[in-house]
Formats: structure tokens, sequence, C-alpha cells
């Protein structure tokens, strides 16, 4: 009989590209099978107990940090900036959009931080071609803003 087999449960926060381990879950041998079973009730557990681990306190305080930092730069490109709801994956999540001359950037706020956005930054429907991501990767962004940095804008 095969022993159970152990996995980590591993979650991603936000813009983070490295999933954080916070906790493992067993699945027992399923016999005749050839698999293992799958207890949802004990995964579902599992994975409340690993997202406790979690101290949302420092996380929160970075994106707020993030959010003012982002609101600043948007305030740097007035007219170029908006916000909207354009993400499918993320619906409760606004997007800040800014089409730079370095090109566009783009990033996920948390709803408790939209009030760090001044009313002057354009809430827009999720269709206005304004909202629409360009298909950048967050590499592309880093250089794009990387590059608005040197050049002091």
């Amino acid at each position: 009989m095969a022993a159970p087999v152990r996995l980590p449960i591993r979650m991603t926060i936000g813009d983070i590209d490295t999933p954080i381990e916070v906790g493992t879950v067993e699945f027992p041998y399923a016999p005749g099978t050839g698999g293992f079973a799958i207890d949802y009730p004990s995964l579902a557990s599992a994975l409340r107990q690993a997202a406790d681990k979690l101290d949302p306190g420092p996380t929160n305080e970075v994106y707020r940090e993030r959010a003012r930092l982002v609101a600043y730069l948007a305030a740097q490109h007035p007219g170029d900036a908006v916000i909207s709801y354009s993400d499918p994956s993320t619906p409760g999540w606004p997007v800040i959009t800014i089409n730079t001359p370095a090109g566009q950037m783009s990033w996920h706020i948390s709803p408790d931080d939209i009030d760090v956005f001044p009313p002057s930054i354009l809430r827009v429907h999720p269709e206005d071609p304004r909202a629409t991501w360009d298909g950048h990767t967050t590499a592309e962004k880093h250089e794009r803003l990387a590059n608005l940095t040197r050049q002091g804008r």
C-alpha cells in the first residue's frame, strides 16, 4: 500500500510573483484507484488554516504605500491615467492604467486603497480605450518605469 502524499500549500499575494508556502495538506492513497483520495472538507480546512497564518497587517501596509506611490505617478500624468474595473479575473479590484511616454503601465489596486487616488484621476468604464491593457508583462512595466526614472519624468 502506498504512503499518503503530502503536498505544500502555496499562495501568491497580489503582484508578488513568488508563492509563499503557508502549509501542507495530506492525501491518503485510495486502494483500487491507483491514485489518492481527495477529502474536500479536509482540504478546505487545511486551506483556511494556511490562510489564517498569513498576517495581513504588514502586507496591507506595503500595498497602501505602493498605492500612494502609484497615485503620485498617476498625478504626474494628468489625463493619461484612468481607473476602471477592467480585469475580469479580479472583478472586485480596480486597475489603474497610466499611459506614459515610456509605454503603458498598470496596477491592481486594493479596494481599500482607492481613496488615495484623487478624483482628478478619471474613473472610466472597463471598455474605455484608455483602460485597455496593452499586454505588457510585469518585467516590461518595471523597465518602462525605470526608463521614466532615468529620463526624470
